[in-house]
């Protein structure tokens, strides 16, 4: 930004505080948009697995919906990165992908008592993605942008639902 922020703005009696946001910069929006990722499989173990670690997040469903969108954004931003957008073509490398990804977490879960109560959640998936790569399942970005899709998916399909360590 090349403008000085504002400080305060008068409005009809009242004053507005106008307060400035620090952090990484979020993706810009992928335009057009992609097509709908496949939908996450229903009884595959691979959906099954991402519904039960989606069971350990909180049940605020708005930071649920909040994650699930910078998820669908990251993986929308991939599949533009695939079809050679430059705009995208660092969210080729996997080390890009967690980076735009933990930065989005961040940005959501601002304050270290939210990121605590999903730390659950963030050892479940991490435990699953070590899985899938060693499994030979992560290997282009392509598989990123569908599983990025189904963490999402996953995360609003159970919002309410009960983890089986909660029953």
């Amino acid at each position: 930004m090349d403008q000085e922020p504002l400080k305060g703005v008068q409005t009809a009696g009242h004053r507005v505080q106008v307060i400035d946001v620090i952090g990484p910069e979020p993706l810009p929006e992928p335009t057009p948009r992609p097509p709908e990722p496949p939908p996450l499989p229903p009884t595959d173990p691979l959906g099954t697995r991402l519904r039960e670690i989606a069971r350990l997040a909180p049940p605020d469903a708005v930071l649920r919906d909040r994650i699930a969108n910078h998820h669908r954004r990251i993986a929308a931003a991939i599949t533009r990165a695939v079809a050679g957008d430059p705009e995208f073509a660092a969210l080729r490398e996997p080390q890009a992908i967690a980076a735009q990804t933990r930065a989005a977490h961040r940005r959501v879960l601002d304050t270290p008592a939210l990121r605590d109560a999903w730390n659950p959640w963030f050892d479940a998936l991490r435990t699953l993605l070590d899985d899938e790569r060693f499994a030979g399942r992560l290997d282009d970005p392509t598989d990123y942008a569908r599983l990025w899709n189904w963490i999402a998916l996953s995360l609003t399909e159970t919002t309410d639902q009960p983890s089986s360590t909660q029953r």
